[in-house]
């Protein structure tokens, strides 16, 4: 595929971004652009540049970015507030549908993990959007919050974040936390992130401890009919997700009002199947082209 390299603003901070285009250097006008968003802690060259691989290979153009305060992109390089990284998403989008060529160009969103809530959040400032695709999410944070902790664990955390929320009113500092102490990963993930996230330039480090009250607060699954225009909707979740399980797609799939597909990747987990060549991904991208020509592509 061929790469360009843009700037775009979200609140005043210089983002950065990369378009992905077929090999050819020409995507199908037929065919939306995609935007595809990161999870926690994500990077554009991580899972959005893996989706613009196989997808500019059947002709799509796709555009990725970090979110603010990540890589190149500006922004408090410690500071993770998914309603901040909703707001990323939006002007992305809104950026790609402004370098569009054809009036009738669309644009169709993927979100991967936490990702896959907050392209829910973002959905009603993009325009043209056709289509929403989620991908072993979670959508309602306080959910996810007591559900990874027992309940001595969720109670003896709370007080914590108390706590440490009077301090912060008191004295205006804030404590620096390991990001996954607030979002707790399962054993076979958290394998995955060790040996090849962590790996990564830039994946990594402690962030401020706001994120904890932001994941409290963030529930996609509370505000889709405020949220989210009338569009197709596809959900795709990993059968033994233990990190996002199950449940968290059939409860947004039960929710969603409009247009709906359910796809559950037999036997795999959250994220220990992503690479180019494992056979999880290969299918989870057939089914996504699949679901693009029926529902989206005119």
């Amino acid at each position: 595929m061929k790469e360009k390299q843009v700037w775009f603003y979200s609140d005043g901070l210089k983002l950065h971004g990369k378009f992905y285009y077929p090999n050819t250097g020409e995507a199908d006008d037929k065919k939306p652009d995609i935007v595809v968003c990161s999870g926690f802690m994500g990077l554009n060259n991580i899972h959005p540049a893996r989706f613009a691989r196989a997808l500019t290979e059947k002709g799509y153009t796709c555009f990725g970015f970090d979110y603010r305060g990540f890589a190149q992109s500006e922004g408090n390089r410690r500071s993770v507030l998914l309603e901040e990284q909703a707001r990323d998403i939006e002007n992305a989008a809104i950026f790609v549908s402004l370098q569009k060529k054809t009036p009738d160009k669309k644009t169709v969103l993927i979100g991967w993990g936490m990702g896959a809530g907050l392209v829910l959040e973002a959905a009603y400032a993009v325009p043209d959007l056709a289509g929403i695709i989620s991908i072993n999410g979670f959508y309602n944070g306080a959910r996810f919050f007591k559900a990874h902790r027992s309940e001595a664990e969720y109670k003896k955390i709370m007080i914590w974040l108390q706590k440490q929320r009077f301090e912060e009113v008191k004295t205006g500092k804030s404590v620096r936390v390991d990001p996954f102490k607030i979002y707790p990963l399962d054993a076979v993930t958290r394998g995955y992130v060790d040996e090849v996230l962590f790996k990564t330039d830039g994946f990594g480090g402690d962030i401020d401890i706001g994120f904890a009250y932001s994941l409290l607060r963030y529930n996609p699954e509370g505000q889709l009919e405020q949220q989210v225009p009338e569009v197709p909707l596809l959900i795709v979740h990993g059968e033994n997700n233990r990190l996002h399980p199950l449940s968290e797609a059939q409860s947004l799939y039960q929710k969603y009002p409009g247009d709906k597909t359910l796809h559950i990747i037999p036997g795999a987990g959250h994220t220990e199947w992503m690479c180019d060549d494992c056979k999880p991904f290969q299918k989870l991208v057939s089914t996504l082209l699949t679901w693009l020509e029926s529902k989206v592509v005119t």
